[in-house]
């Protein structure tokens, strides 16, 4: 049977598979959604105040980011959001990193919803089976999305010995990620190596 693995942060997708090394996409990619967290989390602060108390908030921020010359007089809002964040005491990017990758679902379903729900879009690899076919090693990973009420997901196959990877069309479609995830691994081995196949050129 194929083996299952925690996802590694190595197998991170980010953007087009095989145009640059794959550990260049990884960092790129997850600093990416750190930073897109800490802007959900500046922005929910922010949702937060009261209307009375927003023009001093403003102040406050304006000569905050003036003094560091961070202050875009066209775009209140975004020194607003700025000077929440610095507000906050959000975790830095390793210990995000960390509970990311042992709660990749729970993420999903956290950037899924509010006022940045366009960006839940991008795929998450969630999970990682080892496989093999015509005595070469692959891993098959799976990643999720929100479209809508409903998840999508499609596997992403890489050989190990290759840092490019193939991936099957949208495969998956359930109202919860953990259904998704459930019939992920309940593939039989000749299940995968038959979508492996499919993607081959």
């Amino acid at each position: 049977m194929a083996g299952f693995v925690r996802p590694p942060a190595a197998l991170e997708p980010s953007g087009e598979l095989g145009l640059e090394p794959v550990d260049h996409r990884i960092e790129r990619g997850l600093r990416l959604r750190y930073q897109e967290y800490c802007q959900r989390q500046a922005s929910g602060l922010l949702a937060l105040v009261p209307k009375e108390a927003v023009r001093p908030l403003y102040r406050a921020a304006r000569e905050w980011a003036s003094s560091g010359g961070l202050h875009e007089s066209k775009d209140p809002m975004a020194t607003l959001v700025r000077y929440c964040r610095q507000l906050m005491p959000l975790p830095p990017f390793e210990c995000w990193l960390e509970d990311y990758e042992q709660n990749r679902i729970e993420h999903l379903r956290y950037v899924s919803e509010g006022p940045l729900y366009a960006r839940a879009a991008e795929p998450v690899m969630v999970d990682v089976r080892e496989m093999s076919l015509d005595g070469e090693e692959w891993t098959a990973g799976l990643s999720l999305y929100s479209d809508g009420s409903v998840w999508r997901g499609f596997i992403t196959f890489r050989k190990s010995s290759s840092e490019q990877g193939l991936r099957t069309t949208n495969i998956f479609c359930e109202e919860d990620p953990k259904d998704v995830r459930n019939r992920f691994m309940d593939l039989t081995l000749h299940a995968l190596q038959g979508f492996l196949r499919s993607t081959l050129p």
